[in-house]
């Protein structure tokens, strides 16, 4: 899968692709309901610091052990670390197994509402708690959700089977312009078809700053994790896309890039969702509140259905949005996990691979398809396993050398590069496990609050328990060592093993 002729044509495309990878369904209902919750203007920039802080530096580690070993997760680690720290790397890639699977359900749905509006359901008005049990009852027939399991599970894996350079990036070349022009679109449609003075303050709403709500620990802690999980830095997909890339391309303009252009993302997306909800209705705070599945396929799904002569084609444009955002971004996932079958398990097949990748990732999912406590259970877990993940690559990068891996590795002089990295990321990365410990340790604090008795809050059979996301992420850390253990001699050798030799 990291052949010359399978890579990226250019950087630009890998940069394309790994947008479609970033910008995904949390851009579309999580980032615009964070930025109603938290005031705004303070939230934006609280996420914008941790862009800087946080995901940059780690999209950086990310892509530079890729794209210098050119090795799965498992090889990167052993290339960058040492043989004895391997298993790190197949942690991370496990981590992101489970979140694959249970993110292909959530894009299932999203496929779902789009059919729902291609179909006409909210071609006339359709009230709340009717939606409300319309979305009840689709999650209570596991049969349906299971289905469009499969078909965004056959969907990805059939475009990823085509090849990284044959299909991905050609459809990811098409795919996010046509997104960023839709979401645009819907915003100025929403600014000249509505009420000016319900539009200005939607943007009011959005924009404002209250310079003492900085003052607020929460905002920042849910703007650098919102910074995180959207640019998906510490997934190991960017890692995954960044094997792939020309030799000189630049991994420190590549990451500026990917970050950049998934913020933007998710501003025009709230841009789109939030006047929407002023436009129609005004009640912004009941609509965040129906949390990120009511605020999309309950609440904004009704919004659809009230606009003047029908909201037909806004409902099947804003869905489309939605599962495009999300199947580009479960290209990467089936990609990381088929990878694994042909770096470590001898698979010389890369359509072969790509199938059983896709395969693991639908038999995984079924139970977030069947249980909806399961699903809860997959996004609390995985949303602090990304983090480890994170934190991981950036030891690596530390111990590898910080000074080596800016110096000679992205600040190379071959590179072609627009401008050079400064040594201010290196000092994030020193300074990096300091933010982990602030923000997983504050959010492992809150975790002890969510149950009113400590039986239930150590209780690692509790779906959202503190003990349960502990003992989840042992397992996985476990099932890390065990694997790697058993594949370790199967493991490709890239650039590095054979420069060791």
């Amino acid at each position: 899968m990291t052949e010359s002729k399978s890579g990226f044509s250019s950087s630009l495309g890998f940069i394309f692709a790994a947008l479609g990878m970033a910008i995904g369904c949390g851009n579309v209902w999580r980032f615009p309901r964070m930025v109603a919750t938290y005031g705004g203007g303070p939230f934006i920039f609280a996420w914008l610091v941790g862009l800087f802080l946080w995901s940059f530096p780690l999209l950086m580690a990310e892509g530079v052990m890729a794209h210098k070993t050119r090795c799965a997760h498992a090889g990167g680690f052993r290339d960058f670390m040492g043989p004895k720290y391997a298993w790190l790397g197949m942690t991370c890639a496990i981590i992101l197994v489970f979140l694959a699977s249970y993110y292909s359900v959530i894009v299932g749905y999203c496929i779902k509402y789009f059919v729902n509006a291609a179909t006409g359901a909210y071609k006339t008005y359709v009230p709340i708690d009717v939606l409300q049990a319309a979305w009840d009852d689709f999650r209570a027939h596991p049969g349906q959700v299971v289905l469009f399991h499969a078909i965004n599970v056959i969907i990805c894996t059939a475009v990823v089977a085509g090849g990284i350079r044959q299909s991905v990036e050609k459809v990811c070349k098409v795919a996010i312009p046509a997104l960023f022009a839709l979401c645009i679109a819907l915003s100025l449609y929403l600014i000249f078809r509505f009420d000016s003075s319900k539009i200005a303050d939607a943007y009011q709403a959005m924009f404002s700053f209250k310079a003492s709500d900085l003052t607020n620990s929460r905002i920042w802690i849910e703007g650098f994790t919102q910074s995180a999980w959207s640019t998906g830095a510490g997934w190991g997909l960017y890692y995954s896309y960044s094997m792939s890339i020309p030799k000189n391309s630049h991994d420190g303009n590549n990451a500026f890039a990917v970050g950049a252009g998934d913020q933007v993302g998710a501003l025009v997306c709230a841009t789109m969702v939030i006047p929407a909800i002023f436009a129609m209705s005004g009640d912004l705070q009941a609509a965040v509140s129906a949390g990120n599945f009511g605020i999309t396929f309950v609440y904004v799904a009704s919004i659809f259905s009230s606009m003047p002569n029908g909201g037909l084609i806004i409902s099947i444009l804003f869905f489309a949005i939605l599962a495009a955002a999300g199947i580009t971004s479960e290209f990467a996932m089936v990609e990381t996990v088929g990878i694994q079958f042909v770096q470590n398990f001898k698979v010389k097949s890369r359509t072969k691979a790509t199938w059983l990748g896709g395969l693991v990732i639908f038999c995984v999912g079924v139970p977030s398809a069947i249980w909806t406590g399961f699903i809860a259970n997959q996004d609390w877990v995985c949303g602090i396993g990304l983090l480890v993940a994170g934190l991981l690559y950036v030891i690596a990068t530390l111990k590898h050398g910080a000074t080596k891996v800016m110096d000679e590795y992205i600040n190379n002089p071959v590179a072609v590069k627009l401008f050079k990295v400064g040594n201010w990321i290196k000092y994030l990365w020193y300074f990096f496990p300091v933010e982990f410990a602030i923000i997983v340790g504050w959010w492992m604090i809150q975790s002890t609050t969510w149950y009113p008795t400590a039986a239930e809050t150590w209780n690692p059979f509790v779906s959202e328990s503190t003990g349960t996301v502990i003992f989840e992420l042992a397992i996985m850390f476990l099932l890390g060592y065990v694997v790697t253990k058993l594949c370790y001699k199967n493991m490709l050798k890239g650039p590095m093993t054979q420069e060791e030799e």
